[in-house]
């Protein structure tokens, strides 16, 4: 008997297919490439959250692998001692704890299956696969809506070169965000199928549900996520008949919202989040208009009146109460005015407003493009349209008013612009040959091929959309390639600056500093300091307890023999500044400054004399700003420098404003305040001087790294002092 010989059917592509996964392939590739570019610096976690992120994990890591599912308990109860001295930080209910498990869950499957590596190393490559596995939603998102699986391609295209997204899902940056820039577009995705599909409905909504509730535990800007929905779900009435289906779905992804709760943070507390009222407050109007069209109780013009009574109502409730459900943060994207006044908020770059030319600069067309999609997808009127329209109008007011926000913008353009193109190209596309009046004519032999014009049209719609992406990248590649924070000791260098990476091996030694000292600095580097250099801080970048960063704030503005007491009632053994400046004859190219040092402060390059306007805010003392900067010239006075500790801590001694001859460069005097109509340059100049020395008393120098000098003259410091008492004042 012959043997039968099955056939293998391999699956059938058209070319068309063919060379689209090929290109979304390529164009995945192209997107790792550009986020590893800050490789090249060293491998190291970017920026300054991320290193606390990484020890909290790792704190879960190891009760999970020494405790097993019993450390999980242990994990949310844990408090650490070596952040916020003497209070220590309760982890499980100050922090983001979906990220941890996630992630924690994540590498120990990994190391389960034997691949061997690190979790700092694992936790610093994370965010780039974070990143493109979100592309995936967001191209079904586009292919659902449009219907055009093609059209899904501009998602990758795009995603080059948005830096709004990108900076969120780069090299090192182990954060929320990018994991919540895969969470969010997911669950957008669960909810269009959802709501305008038909299979698997009841499931895909509690699923959306859960996959928001559980993002928001990873990050708190998931929430605008809920809050989307929740307007999406208020307005249904207006668009499509409320049904049984409509209401049970509505339920189901409230339902699946509430698994927040479960976490410490937010806990019970997200029940009753602003967000989760909007969606409380939409069931009930939906099933109002779900009993009305059943009983026919009123007219609908009188049932949309109430409706809308209801729904302003509701919403100015919940607006009352904003300022309790809300931290300040997030509040001052709602409330602008907040801003206007002094505050902790404009203390913190990335939570500073971004102006329009800067937006029109990084994204230009395709923001255009992306209101044309939401003017597209209102017309649709479908529960999963309307959402992704208001998606897409509040992600560009939240990114344009909190910096911090800024990737949303970036994801709603990824999203906006492929539906904007689909838009526009169906509007002046000539209609289909059947809906056409046709005119008998001969019949004339069909074409053999493609005509010109059609050859054109497609060269012309690739040209299009490659230049779309092509503009930003040209400006966005140089950007990314640039180390990340701590590799260049946060500055504004992009160049290798090993200031910082140098100090903190030198703390995290146990034979120069004992380990889990108290440390005094801003609050800027404290998670360095106690994740890497294995020390123990009294303020750090969570900003939890205002008070505290206050007292370190008036410490560093007082002077010393007040800023002793201040030190004490924070119980510090160390002190520890980071300073910037320049070689003045480097910089400006005149040899007669050889000698002379200019400040950090005249160009923002960094270091903490920079950062005396935000301490003076976090100290309650801007009433009386003008003691510490002069107002006219906005540089720090001369009583900042000789008679405050941090001025005393810096390595520079205040010398006065240069005299220059403008005819040969020489220095010709120097006067403490700058003159008026002399006919000559003016500088403020300084000497490099470090006031506590080795053998000082109260403070003594126990390191400073070498100065990190680039090739015009710019330098970095980081100096550690101890506190050794006997209040007698050093010796300059």
């Amino acid at each position: 008997m012959a043997t039968v010989n099955p056939r293998i059917h391999w699956p059938r592509l058209s070319l068309a297919d063919s060379l689209a996964i090929i290109t979304f392939a390529a164009l995945l590739a192209a997107n790792i490439y550009i986020r590893l570019m800050p490789a090249k610096y060293g491998v190291y976690l970017n920026e300054f959250d991320p290193f606390y992120h990484y020890y909290a994990t790792s704190v879960l890591v190891s009760f999970l692998q020494q405790y097993g599912l019993s450390g999980i308990g242990k994990f949310f109860s844990y408090v650490s001692p070596y952040f916020w001295y003497p209070w220590g930080r309760h982890i499980a209910t100050t922090s983001p704890d979906g990220l941890y498990f996630f992630t924690a869950t994540l590498y120990l499957l990994v190391s389960g299956i034997g691949l061997k590596i690190s979790l700092y190393n694992f936790v610093v490559v994370l965010p780039i696969f974070e990143g493109i596995i979100a592309l995936i939603p967001m191209y079904f998102i586009v292919k659902s809506l449009t219907g055009n699986k093609y059209i899904g391609l501009l998602v990758a295209v795009l995603s080059l070169g948005i830096p709004g997204l990108i900076t969120r899902t780069d090299f090192g940056w182990y954060k929320g965000t990018p994991l919540d820039f895969l969470l969010m577009p997911l669950a957008f995705m669960l909810l269009i199928y959802a709501f305008d599909k038909d299979k698997y409905p009841y499931a895909l909504s509690l699923l959306a549900g859960l996959v928001v509730g559980y993002s928001y535990t990873v990050w708190g800007g998931a929430e605008n996520i809920n809050g989307v929905i929740g307007l999406a779900f208020l307005a249904a009435p207006l668009l499509i008949k409320i049904s049984r289906k409509t209401i049970s779905l509505e339920l189901l992804y409230t339902i699946g919202a509430m698994v927040a709760a479960i976490f410490p943070d937010p806990g019970r507390s997200w029940i009753y989040s602003a967000t989760m009222l909007l969606l409380y407050l939409s069931l009930i109007l939906n099933a109002l208009a779900y009993i009305n069209q059943e009983k026919k109780i009123m007219p609908q013009p009188a049932l949309y009146a109430i409706l809308f009574v209801l729904g302003i109502g509701g919403l100015a409730g919940i607006a009352y109460f904003l300022p309790k459900l809300v931290n300040l943060r997030y509040l001052s994207v709602i409330d602008l005015f907040i801003r206007t006044k002094p505050s902790v908020v404009s203390t913190v770059a990335e939570q500073l407003p971004v102006s329009g030319l800067e937006l029109d600069f990084m994204y230009g067309f395709g923001a255009l493009l992306t209101a044309l999609g939401g003017y597209y997808l209102i017309k649709k009127k479908t529960i999963g349209s309307l959402a992704t329209a208001i998606l897409l109008i509040w992600s560009f007011y939240i990114g344009s008013a909190f910096g911090e926000l800024l990737d949303f913008i970036g994801m709603a353009i990824i999203i906006g612009a492929p539906i904007g193109v689909y838009y526009v190209y169906t509007s002046i596309a000539p209609a289909p040959a059947a809906a056409r009046p046709v005119k008998k004519k001969a019949r004339q032999p069909a074409p053999k091929g493609p005509s010109i014009g059609y050859r054109a049209e497609k060269y012309a719609a690739a040209a299009f959309l490659i230049s779309l992406a092509a503009v930003p990248i040209y400006y966005w590649y140089p950007a990314n390639n640039s180390p990340v924070t701590i590799a260049n000791s946060a500055t504004i260098l992009n160049g290798y600056v090993p200031a910082w990476i140098d100090a903190l091996k030198w703390m995290s030694n146990s034979s120069n500093m004992p380990p889990h000292s108290v440390v005094v600095a801003w609050w800027d580097y404290g998670y360095w300091i106690t994740v890497m250099g294995n020390q123990t801080t009294v303020v750090d970048n969570a900003t939890l307890n205002g008070t505290q960063i206050g007292l370190v704030a008036k410490m560093f503005l007082s002077p010393p023999n007040q800023a002793i007491h201040y030190f004490k009632m924070l119980h510090g053994q160390y002190v520890v500044v980071f300073a910037t400046g320049a070689y003045a004859n480097l910089l400006t190219g005149d040899q007669y400054l050889q000698g002379y040092q200019l400040s950090g402060e005249l160009y923002g390059i960094g270091g903490d004399e920079s950062k005396v306007s935000a301490m003076l805010v976090w100290a309650g003392w801007t009433n009386n700003e003008s003691v510490w900067i002069n107002k006219s010239t906005g540089l720090l006075t001369p009583y900042f420098w000789n008679d405050t500790l941090l001025g005393r801590l810096e390595p520079l001694q205040y010398l006065g404003w240069a005299q220059i001859d403008p005819s040969t460069g020489q220095v010709v005097g120097i006067t403490q305040n700058q003159l008026n109509n002399t006919g000559l340059y003016q500088l403020p100049v300084w000497a490099y001087n470090i006031y506590y020395g080795t053998n000082s008393t109260p403070f003594r120098l126990v390191y400073a790294s070498p100065l990190s000098i680039t090739s015009n003259g710019i330098w970095a410091q980081v100096l550690i002092y101890e506190y050794v008492g006997n209040s007698t004042p050093a010796a300059s």
